[in-house]
């Protein structure tokens, strides 16, 4: 947690957990600083000086509540601009792709988080909103980076949608009528921090000034998805679960709910819970992009590696267990078979940061060591401190 610690700064993990995580948003103001580094209006200007090439692909123009690319738009970043000058958002997507300190950012709230994170910008110009009032099937952190914008939220129409359950403007007139005075409005400055639940309905507008803020998407596995795989894993492995439903079922729906309900028990006890929660950890750890800066550099200086060259153990979620008589290291998505008897080893790597192969606590020769953390520069897991 001591990443979290750091990143909902002042307020604390435990209250956030308990009282804001799926429940309720949350607005914390921060000295301006805190934000400082990620991506500033001098970041997404020098991204839009250059938008007509490597950026082109990554940018999106939301202009009267619809959003479209910025690269097939005739007259390129010209045109672009015009429609900023006229209200519209630039979208910045995926920037834990390109910005190194998003990156960074974005590995350390995935292993924090245990699950999936994507991060994109958003610049509106003065007094202008982006996307109308809707709501998200993910939860999302606001952090503010420049200038202000005014957040009006109000509780869900659906609790904790899912995917399939996509905000549609139908409901919304109808649901606003009846609708509660909203549960937060918040005016970010730079440095703010703001949580959204999925399925809180939100708008937001900037102030008399450009506002710049990164829109946090979080995607950690949800109980739902755990157990439809687990039950599709069943009737993959009984034959009856696999079987049509009697003819003429029609005709006795009562017993065919009677069968449907046992069978439906007996699947739900034939599931290996702990396996399907020992699974989770590898899985969550997958869906975390590999940060590999750095990384054509320790290739070439593998040869040089010795006893006493400090490494560094790259951001990222380790599991470690019994597979086949070996020991099943995954990271990302990674899967090294090492002997059992260097468990003390890794271990140790999994639970540190800096560190040389002389400090390793096995048993092995210096060889041994030298082995094992080539071979773990070699595949991406660590790299030159």
């Amino acid at each position: 947690m001591a990443f979290l610690d750091a990143f909902l700064t002042p307020f604390p993990v435990s209250a956030f957990l308990s009282a804001h995580w799926e429940r309720a948003p949350l607005h914390l103001r921060r000295d301006q600083s805190t934000n400082e580094g990620l991506f500033g209006l001098a970041d997404a200007d020098a991204v839009l000086a250059n938008a007509g090439r490597a950026w082109a692909g990554s940018i999106r123009i939301v202009q009267d509540g619809a959003a479209s690319p910025l690269a097939p738009r005739h007259g390129g970043v010209e045109s672009a601009y015009r429609a900023y000058r006229d209200g519209a958002t630039f979208v910045f997507s995926a920037l834990q792709e390109r910005v190194p300190a998003v990156r960074q950012l974005y590995a350390s709230l995935a292993q924090a988080l245990h699950g999936g994170v994507n991060i994109n910008a958003y610049l509106t110009p003065p007094a202008s909103t982006g996307f109308a009032t809707h709501y998200d099937t993910h939860d999302v952190f606001v952090l503010q980076t420049a200038g202000t914008k005014r957040w009006v939220i109000h509780r869900p129409p659906l609790p904790l949608p899912v995917t399939s359950q996509e905000f549609t403007k139908a409901l919304l007139p109808r649901y606003l009528e009846d609708a509660d005075a909203p549960v937060l409005e918040a005016e970010l400055t730079a440095g703010d921090l703001l949580y959204v639940p999925r399925g809180f309905l939100h708008t937001a507008t900037s102030g008399p000034q450009a506002s710049l803020h990164l829109t946090v998407g979080v995607f950690p596995p949800l109980i739902g998805t755990v157990l439809i795989s687990a039950l599709q894993a069943a009737v993959e492995r009984d034959p009856a679960l696999r079987a049509s439903l009697p003819l003429g079922f029609v005709d006795h729906p009562d017993t065919t709910a009677t069968d449907l309900a046992k069978l439906a028990h007996e699947a739900v006890d034939s599931v290996d819970w702990p396996a399907v929660v020992a699974a989770l950890a590898p899985q969550a750890a997958a869906t975390q992009s590999p940060s590999l800066d750095g990384h054509l550099l320790d290739l070439e200086k593998l040869p040089q590696l010795r006893l006493d060259t400090p490494l560094l153990r790259r951001p990222g979620t380790w599991t470690i267990s019994p597979h086949h008589g070996r020991l099943r290291v995954s990271f990302r998505a990674t899967h090294l078979d090492v002997p059992g008897h260097i468990e003390p080893d890794i271990r140790y790597i999994a639970g540190t940061d800096v560190f040389t192969a002389a400090d390793l606590p096995g048993g092995l020769d210096e060889e041994g060591r030298l082995v094992l953390v080539r071979r773990l520069v070699r595949e991406g897991a660590l790299t030159h401190a």
